[in-house]
């Protein structure tokens, strides 16, 4: 089947959201494949550079629009999001090498878990280190708050129960909707945030920590009702679902949350954030562009193949990892919502560079659903990608460079 042609007014309109998005500007179903970060040597060989549109505004968020209420009660929820006791939140040095010349870098770097996901925040200058953990907490503490499924107090989990009924949302669930929404829009619904029930019908109804190791009964499972069983009203936060109608915004909010974090910071200078694999990058590092190593496995050897990038987002989805058993069958989080069902295709892993982290989710994730068309459609909205097949065999589109690996 030949792909859906669009016309020039369609694009335009479709990419003129996508700019207001990064100029404004995550869990459950997010990914997740191992990415490290580090920063080139001035003095050795350059790595292979993606090249993507500077996102050069940026913003100051605002907590005190925090609130949801509907026509008969108000809710304020207030918390303060503390690193996980079990889990090292302390600076670390961490190491690398260009694949050229084995020209050493080092930098200071905070590595950090959250969501049962590993994360790392660097920035270009050291006296940033502390505003930017700041910001860092406070974005992860406003989306868990906002979008933890998981969560019976968290706003997503009230607005799931009100359907048919207007409620006034926070500020923090608007943006992640929004997210959501436009994620849908540029891949003609396929990144959806209504799967939530295909999810649960599947198995993945509690948090994965506790699905991983055993085996979860299958109930049946139906195509998902889509973005049209929501009423949103940007302007004045008001959100209504249809009956059947239930959101999971964990794909996209993940890929936000770096964004945010990083457009804030890039005020001071150059940042890089990253979270379960979804990467947001701002400016440059302390000796030139943000090195990017990319892997289709949670863990790292060093000789993963590596990308420079001085702004954008980088955001990788699989097939293999956030698996869990059925009986005869394992499944996956990403659901097509045409389905129902979990997704399988000729490719296992896919990774797009794009002009901000959510775009480059929305096209990752609809990469594993688009199968052998994911070229044509990243190549037409003129991003990047690194997509790979179950039996490791490597497809390119656009501009994604040729690959050198660390000796």
């Amino acid at each position: 089947m030949a792909p859906q042609q669009r016309t020039p007014h369609q694009r335009d309109r479709r990419f003129a959201r996508v700019r207001h998005l990064t100029q404004t500007i995550f869990i459950g179903a997010g990914v997740v494949s191992g990415l490290f970060v580090a920063y080139a040597s001035s003095t050795a060989k350059p790595v292979a550079t993606v090249t993507v549109p500077p996102v050069t505004k940026t913003t100051t968020p605002s907590s005190s629009s925090d609130s949801t209420t509907d026509e008969t009660s108000q809710t304020t929820t207030t918390t303060l999001y503390t690193p996980p006791t079990s889990v090292a939140t302390t600076t670390t040095t961490t190491c690398t090498t260009t694949p050229s010349d084995r020209q050493r870098a080092t930098r200071t770097l905070m590595n950090f878990e959250v969501w049962g996901l590993s994360g790392s925040l660097a920035t270009e200058h050291r006296e940033h280190e502390g505003p930017a953990r700041e910001r860092l907490w406070y974005w992860l503490d406003a989306v868990d708050t906002a979008c933890n499924r998981f969560r019976a107090d968290a706003e997503i989990s009230r607005l799931n129960t009100t359907h048919d009924r207007a409620v006034v949302v926070s500020d923090t669930l608007a943006r992640c909707l929004e997210a959501a929404l436009l994620s849908a829009e540029l891949t003609d619904g396929l990144c959806d945030p209504t799967v939530l029930d295909s999810l649960v019908a599947l198995g993945y109804d509690r948090d994965y920590a506790a699905l991983r190791d055993v085996i979860v009964p299958v109930r049946a499972h139906r195509p998902s009702p889509g973005v049209g069983a929501i009423t949103f009203e940007p302007e004045r936060r008001r959100v209504s679902l249809a009956p059947g109608c239930s959101l999971d915004l964990g794909s996209s909010a993940k890929a936000l949350v770096v964004d945010l974090v990083a457009n804030d910071v890039a005020r001071l200078g150059g940042v890089c954030v990253e979270v379960g694999g979804d990467v947001a990058l701002r400016g440059s590092g302390p000796n030139g562009p943000w090195v990017v190593g990319i892997s289709d496995r949670l863990e790292l050897d060093g000789n993963e193949p590596r990308v420079s990038q001085h702004g954008g987002g980088i955001a990788t989805s699989s097939l293999t990892t956030r698996t869990w058993k059925s009986r005869g069958s394992t499944l996956n989080h990403i659901i097509d919502p045409r389905t129902g069902y979990c997704a399988s295709g000729p490719y296992a892993t896919a990774t797009v560079s794009a002009s901000s982290c959510v775009v480059a989710n929305a096209y990752s994730t609809a990469a594993l659903l688009w199968g052998e068309e994911a070229s044509y459609h990243i190549a037409q909205a003129g991003w990047s990608a690194r997509l790979v097949r179950h039996d490791g065999r490597v497809d390119f589109v656009g501009g994604w460079p040729e690959e050198e690996k660390s000796a």
